[in-house]
Parts: C-alpha cells; structure tokens; sequence
C-alpha cells in the first residue's frame, strides 16, 4: 500500500537531522525525479532545487520548507506505477485473491498481493520483471510487467513480494479493472550493486569490436571469451543501449540478446578471473585443484495442496531420484545429442506448496538439452515416479499433485558469482600464502 509506504518513510525521514536530510535529498542521484514531472514540465516544489539551494544558504530554512521537503521527497521517491501489458495476459480477476478496501459509486478498490519477479533471460530486456497476483487456489498467475523504463532505471535483483491495488471501474463486476503497485525506489537503489555485468553469446569476429564497446556510454569495461561476451556498466542499461551495443558486436539484425548476471561481487578482477577460469581461483586451501563445480539448472514448482511433512517428501524424492532416472535421461539425450552430460537430478520441496526441480551437469547446456530436460520434468511431475511418490504419500491417488504452471529451467546464477564467504576464503588463502587476491 503506497500510503502506508508513504507514513513509514515520512516516520524515518523526520527522525534524521535536519542538515542529514538536506544532504541525502541533494545526494540522490536521480535528481531530474525530484524537480520534473513524468511530462518533462518542473515540479511544483522541485524538491531537489529547493534542498541546493538551502545546502548552499547553511542549511537555514523555515519549518515549512522542512516538511515540505519530507512530504514532496516521499512522494516522488515512492511512485505508484500500473502494471503494463496486462491485455496479452488471459487475467480474470474474479480467480484472484483480493481484500476490498473501498468502495465508492461505481469505482471499487481491492488490496492485492503481488509478487515481483526479475527475467534476466528475457530476450527482450535483460531488466524485466514479471508481475503475477496469486489466485485462489493459491498459484501464482503471471498479469504482465513492470513498467520499462522504471525497471531499467531501478533494477530489481530478487524476487519480492509487494502489496498492490486492484481497481475497479464497473460498478464491482470487475469488467473494467486496472493494477497497480507502489515501490520505494531509493530502497531499490539503495539495494543494487555499483556494477552490472550483461552476458551474450556473439560471434568470435567481436573479439574485433571490444574497444568501440568499451567507448559506449555506461560501459566500464568488455571482456570476451569463447564467443561469450561480457560487458560491464555503472548503470543498468535500456533495451535501446543493449540493442545498439549487440549491433556493434555481432552486426545489425543480430538475433543475440544479453543476460543480465546478478555479481554483487566488489572485485572486478575477481568476477573476470571466475569468469573466464583463469587465475588461482580454482584452488583449494592446500593449493590443489578441486573438480570443477557442476552447473545448475533449476525448475520452480507448486503443489496442489499444502504438504505437511516435508522432510519425509525430500527424502522419498531423493529415492527416487536415483541412478536410474539419471541414466534414463542421459540416454535419451545421448539419443538426441550424442552425450550424457547430466550427473544429477533432484526434486526438493523448499515451502509447504513450492519446490525446485534441478539437473546439475558437467558441463553447459544446449538450447535444446534444455528443452528435453524441461519436457523429462514436466512428465515426472505429471505421469511419471515424481507424480506417483506425491500421490502415495498425500494418499490421494486421484490428485493432480503439481500445478501445471511451473516456470521454466533456467541456468542458477550460483554458477556465475561468487559469494562473500567465497571471498572471504580466497583472502585467507592469499594471508595464508602471503599474497594479495
């Protein structure tokens, strides 16, 4: 709910100094948001302005320049946005679970919980963020998008659950609706890594083009191997940019598309090396290479019902989860592939209603790999020794144990970051070794 987002942030802002405040409201780095409206036009009160130009007098001002600042700085840094996209998306608000709030003439306003979810494979926008509302039966249904340009301008990295609005323009037969949301953005930002890595498979002939790509705005640095190309920017980058620097890289008409990488890794040089394999970082504390980590792919998954005992579900899982379904999806994909690159697979309840399905394998994936393992997943799920063991431990051997919308099998970005207790690791080593990492 924006209002109460509204009271608790104003709450926080009154208890700072007054001379903090100035100096966060004139530190924001979007100041453009706090002195111009969405049509370009100046605010009433450019919050951003007024905020200089009392940094600059000694930080003088009367009390009603004071809460003026507190309520007009709230406000633009706590927008209400609509959910974009909502007509390619089969929504019936009837199905969905909602709390009326008001009502008033025809208009009714419903508070509704939405769940934020970042796509940083999406072909489209490496940026995007997916809206869905929970429905009755409590899955979760996908109403549309974040609002472009507010995702590229504050990324959001992980998953997150928000309260929004449902508002209804048709006397309560919700015929004519819109959806909308309130986000604290400085929150957002205040959360984001100072560096942002996009990663794009291209044509080796790039290799070529790195010191143009370097030249782009935003961009920090350019890194390519193996027909990977990584970028690295100050900023997230619109779908514009990312667009224009592919062009540049793999030539116009270019079918590639960048994947935003979540690093919140401080060190660059780090991330490069992990990146590439290269340096010591495959070491071990005695100064021996280990086996390299396996890659992970990962499936979420929700069950029809709520499940009580979930440990006794992960085991029975684990059983049957054994070599022999292993070996049977190897074959098939030896069949398709001419390999067996798959070492593992495993289902695991995390929730009492939601799950992830994974593989991990010794090495990348194909497009297609990928698409046989989704389609093995779907069956076990469905008709096969994962759908028989739910069945026998919930007794009910005409339920339907998963939901059929179940996400797609996606490369986990623990194969791609390393993590503070990573690095923490590392540095003992180098103190151990008398180095510096």
């Amino acid at each position: 709910m924006r209002k109460k987002l509204i009271n608790e942030k104003r709450s926080e802002l009154k208890q700072m100094d007054r001379r903090d405040l100035v100096d966060t409201i004139c530190s924001y780095p979007n100041q453009d948001l706090l002195n111009f409206q969405e049509d370009g036009t100046r605010r009433p009160f450019p919050t951003g302005m007024v905020a200089k130009g009392i940094q600059e007098r000694g930080y003088q001002m009367t009390d009603k320049q004071y809460y003026a600042l507190i309520h007009n700085y709230t406000a633009a840094t706590v927008p209400e946005m609509k959910v974009v996209g909502v007509t390619f998306y089969d929504n019936r608000p009837q199905e969905f679970q909602k709390t009326l709030m008001e009502r008033q003439g025809t208009r009714s306003v419903y508070e509704m919980d939405y769940r934020l979810t970042p796509e940083p494979d999406n072909p489209y926008d490496a940026n995007a963020v997916k809206v869905s509302v929970q429905k009755m039966d409590g899955s979760w249904h996908q109403i549309g998008y974040l609002n472009k340009e507010f995702a590229a301008a504050h990324p959001v990295f992980e998953e997150q659950d928000v309260k929004g609005y449902l508002r209804d323009y048709s006397n309560g037969h919700l015929k004519r609706v819109s959806y909308s949301l309130a986000m604290d953005v400085e929150a957002l930002d205040r959360d984001a890594p100072k560096t942002y890595l996009y990663e794009a498979k291209v044509p080796n002939k790039a290799q070529n083009k790195l010191s143009k790509l370097e030249q782009a705005d935003g961009v920090t640095r350019v890194r390519m191997t193996d027909h990977q190309l990584f970028v690295y920017t100050d900023r997230p980058l619109r779908s514009e940019e990312q667009k224009s620097l592919l062009e540049t890289a793999a030539g116009k008409g270019t079918d590639a598309f960048f994947t935003r990488v979540d690093t919140r890794v401080p060190d660059l040089e780090l991330t490069d090396d992990m990146l590439q394999g290269l340096g010591d970082l495959s070491l071990d504390r005695g100064g021996h290479a280990p086996e390299p980590a396996p890659y992970r792919y990962e499936r979420p998954f929700t069950t029809t019902r709520t499940i009580l005992d979930i440990e006794d579900v992960n085991q029975a899982f684990d059983s049957v989860c054994s070599e022999l379904l292993t070996d049977s999806l190897n074959g098939n994909l030896e069949l398709y592939g001419n390999r067996s690159p798959v070492e593992r697979l495993g289902w695991k309840m995390e929730t009492d209603r939601q799950g992830v399905a994974f593989v991990e394998t010794k090495e990348p994936l194909t497009e297609a790999e990928q698409t046989v393992i989704s389609r093995t997943m779907e069956y076990e799920q469905t008709h096969g020794h994962i759908a028989s063991t739910m069945r026998e431990l919930t007794g009910d051997e005409r339920l339907e144990p998963f939901i059929p919308e179940n996400g797609k099998l996606t490369l986990t970005n623990g194969a791609l970051s390393l993590s503070l207790a990573d690095l923490a690791d590392l540095d003992a080593l180098a103190d151990e070794n008398g180095d510096t990492l």
